[in-house]
């Protein structure tokens, strides 16, 4: 009975253990496969420009605490349209405008690389600041 135990025990031990080599395989396989396709989503990226209205306003939000750490353009009241690394835009993920849904945008320039979103040029009102402001990102700093 207790060589029974041990060996079923044994069992799952061996299946978990194949479960997560798997898993781990299909992750590397599927991280070169992006890096391959990098370039390709690069060359077929597409411009996605926003502008808000009376129907619609746009709002960028930020959150450079984890574990969000990303900028979000959001839809006034309907949910976010991009979701964006804070990593290449410290001058919209500063302290005091954290998490703050002050900041209106007039308009945006997006580009859509794969499923990663990258802002070219935002022009809005910063209501926290009181003052207007355009940010213009050059391509190589964007892709960096």
């Amino acid at each position: 009975m207790h060589q029974t135990v041990k060996t079923i025990f044994r069992l799952c031990f061996a299946s978990v253990i194949f479960l997560i080599t798997l898993s781990l395989c299909f992750t590397c396989f599927a991280k070169i496969q992006e890096i391959l396709q990098a370039e390709q989503h690069y060359q077929q990226a597409t411009s996605i420009p926003l502008q808000s209205s009376t129907g619609e306003q746009y709002v960028l939000v930020s959150n450079n605490q984890r574990p969000d750490n990303a900028i979000f353009i959001l839809i006034a009241g309907n949910g976010y349209v991009a979701k964006i690394n804070c990593e290449h835009y410290s001058a919209l993920c500063s302290d005091e405008d954290n998490q703050s849904h002050t900041r209106q945008i007039q308009t945006v320039d997006l580009i859509k690389a794969g499923n990663l979103f990258y802002i070219e040029k935002i022009g809005g009102v910063s209501k926290s600041m009181l003052k207007k402001s355009r940010l213009d990102f050059d391509k190589i700093e964007k892709c960096e």
